[in-house]
């Protein structure tokens, strides 16, 4: 089974700054196998923002 990935809650935590929360909130659903998540992480690492840009790992 994989972990959730509420969205929303991810918003709200970028929306008040707080950005190593978001990370840690799609961090735990990807670990958790969330097809999602893994995606946010994936374009986050090819754009560069808030994680380092990363292709490979992209």
């Amino acid at each position: 089974m994989t972990v959730p990935f509420d969205h929303r809650a991810l918003d709200a935590a970028l929306a008040r700054g707080d950005t190593r929360g978001g990370i840690a909130l799609v961090t735990a659903a990807a670990d958790g196998g969330n097809a999602a998540a893994l995606f946010q992480l994936a374009v986050w690492h090819l754009i560069g923002d808030p994680l380092p840009r990363d292709l490979p790992r992209a």
